[in-house]
């Protein structure tokens, strides 16, 4: 996930409301064109929508347990078979992902 991502996962996670994209845009010293890229990322990485969208604005999914996506960082790179194991299971059990790279399972392994 991409810095500005974690930041706006951040930024909603203060929010009991939905946040005008613009507001984010702003807060985030990021286009409104950027904060509509960065949220359908965000939900097609975890294959579920983390972050909703009304006319009202963006706000995050109360329904799914996204306290794992808010810890999660591009620079914590499994790097034990511990790790990557963990991160596997991570990805089946606790994101329910329908989409993990073979290479994912061979670091596991290695």
């Amino acid at each position: 996930m991409k810095k500005k991502e974690q930041e706006l996962l951040n930024y909603l996670s203060e929010f009991n409301k939905p946040v005008r994209s613009t507001e984010i845009a702003n807060a985030l010293d990021i286009s409104v064109r950027s904060v509509k890229n960065y949220v359908h990322n965000i939900n097609s990485l975890y294959g579920k929508n983390i972050i909703l969208s009304s006319r009202n604005g963006y706000e995050l999914n109360l329904q799914n347990n996204y306290s794992l996506v808010l810890t999660n960082s591009s620079e914590q790179i499994p790097q034990t078979l511990e790790e990557r194991s963990f991160f596997i299971i991570k990805q089946l059990v606790l994101n329910h992902s329908a989409h993990i790279e073979i290479f994912d399972l061979m670091l596991a392994y290695k």
